[in-house]
């Protein structure tokens, strides 16, 4: 192979980089006036309440007491290869059903969390889990490459002790499984952090671990600014998926699923639900996936059921 194409190859990406920036700047403005639409809808006309300092101390103080009891659950979510037609990845997610609240979303909780520091408690915990549970959920065919993704707050990883932490967590972990875990932070994190921040997730991924933008679209990142940022995957927002009908959406798609894969990336899109949602994603380029199409979230124990004795 020559060095002959780049210049070329250059030119085109940043070309495509370009098209991808303005058809986004299209879509910021078709969005917030959808957004603006579907909030008048559902307030009919009425402000909507914000949960009160009250209800959000009695929260706090019960996840304080789920926390110290083991109380909180891991549910896991598989990502799909269309075209490999296999699960490669699967997100952990945190349930909590308390017995005095009953059912608390994670919208709920995970904020309450984050504004009272306890979230750096949750995220230790859902490592910890998750490393019991990986030989579980590598079985199969799919084993040998396939990794656990744990959602990270920018709080968290600010920890003074995040590094020595999860590295230690994971080397006393029986096979060492870096290259088996992924850490899932948004877009807008990757938008606010710092060199520090940024050197910390390369030496992670230097030990094999990998690192995925999630929420991809809600930010409206400096495309310009993606082959800098140190990640590997890319997770689209369910807007794309929810808009694919507009010929726009789907060109923006299509872009991003060739930027994707001109910087070595890989391309996920979220909240997948049906046959033509999955259709229209596959016709502009993005073949992997993750909703309710593929599975809802569900126990370690609906993902093992298949594991051979």
């Amino acid at each position: 192979m020559t060095s002959s194409s780049s210049p070329t190859s250059a030119s085109q990406l940043g070309a495509l980089q370009d098209e991808v920036q303005a058809l986004r700047m299209q879509l910021a403005r078709v969005t917030a006036e959808r957004d603006r639409l579907l909030h008048d809808q559902r307030a009919g006309g009425a402000p909507i309440e914000k949960p009160s300092l009250g209800a959000d101390a009695h929260v706090a103080a019960r996840l304080e007491r789920a926390l110290a009891q083991g109380d909180l659950q891991l549910h896991y979510q598989p990502e799909l290869d269309l075209v490999a037609d296999r699960v490669f990845a699967y997100e952990a997610l945190c349930r909590w059903n308390d017995a005095e609240l009953g059912a608390v979303g994670p919208d709920t909780f995970i904020r309450v969390a984050e504004e009272t520091g306890q979230i750096v408690r949750v995220g230790r915990m859902v490592l910890a889990q998750v490393l019991r549970d990986l030989s579980d959920l590598r079985h199969g065919p799919e084993a040998a490459e396939l990794r656990v993704a744990i959602n990270f707050s920018m709080q968290e990883l600010s920890q003074p002790d995040f590094e020595s932490w999860f590295i230690e967590t994971v080397t006393n972990t029986p096979g060492q499984p870096f290259n088996h875990l992924e850490i899932e932070i948004t877009e807008s994190v990757f938008q606010r952090m710092d060199a520090e921040i940024r050197a910390l997730l390369m030496r992670l991924q230097a030990r094999g671990i990998r690192v995925a933008m999630d929420d991809f679209g809600t930010g409206y990142s400096s495309l310009a600014r993606l082959h800098m940022l140190p990640f590997d995957k890319i997770k689209l927002d369910k807007q794309f998926v929810r808009t694919l009908n507009d010929p726009l959406v789907h060109e923006i798609v299509r872009a991003l699923a060739q930027l994707a894969q001109k910087f070595g990336k890989v391309l996920v899109a979220e909240g997948v639900e049906t046959q033509l949602d999955r259709d229209r994603l596959r016709d502009a380029g993005c073949t992997c996936v993750q909703g309710y199409l593929v599975a809802r979230p569900a126990p370690l124990a609906q993902w093992v059921v298949a594991k051979p004795s």
